[in-house]
């Protein structure tokens, strides 16, 4: 008889472990969520100059990028005069910050194909999870294999400003909101 209740009590025992360890298992997976800083929105305007085949001559517009940036934990970035197709499905960004660096690389969905066209977009991300300090900048577009854009913001002493493309060599100007 002995031998039969401690058999059934280590039995219970096993099923108790069992049952815990399958419900801890199962638990919510939402509270997984990715931490730190990430793109939490993106949006676009129309287009807003049109350039209808390789070879025309215009005057390219001055590409600037435009940041806000809270004081807790969002940064808002306007990448001004933006190149892509004319009629792309949608425009995204992939967002990437490591220490002080935060890269971003724009792409265009051309799933339904696109057009024979080029026009330039404002583009408008928000990336959260963002704390003071001194960042890297770097913007790569869709038809750029090196950074278009790449500049230095101190968010602890300039929270907002605006970066421009002052002349064809590339050199940038920053203007304080």
């Amino acid at each position: 008889m002995r031998e039969s209740g401690l058999v059934v009590k280590w039995k219970s025992i096993l099923i108790a472990a069992i049952m815990i360890f399958f419900f801890l298992g199962c638990g919510d997976k939402s509270t997984n969520q990715q931490s730190g800083p990430a793109l939490s929105s993106i949006a676009y305007g129309d287009c807003k100059v049109f350039i209808e085949k390789p070879g025309d001559v215009i005057v390219p517009p001055v590409e600037c990028l435009e940041y806000q940036y809270d004081g807790s934990d969002t940064l808002r970035l306007t990448h001004i005069n933006s190149l892509f197709n004319c009629c792309p499905d949608d425009l995204t960004a992939e967002i990437t910050v490591e220490g002080e660096s935060i890269v971003i690389i724009e792409r265009e969905d051309l799933t339904s194909g696109g057009c024979d066209c080029t026009c330039y977009y404002d583009v408008d991300m928000k990336i959260t999870g963002i704390i003071p300090g001194i960042y890297a900048v770097t913007v790569y577009g869709p038809y750029q294999d090196t950074a278009r854009l790449q500049l230095y913001l101190d968010l602890s002493i300039e929270p907002s400003g605006i970066f421009c493309d002052s002349s064809e060599l590339g050199d940038w100007e920053i203007t304080p909101l």
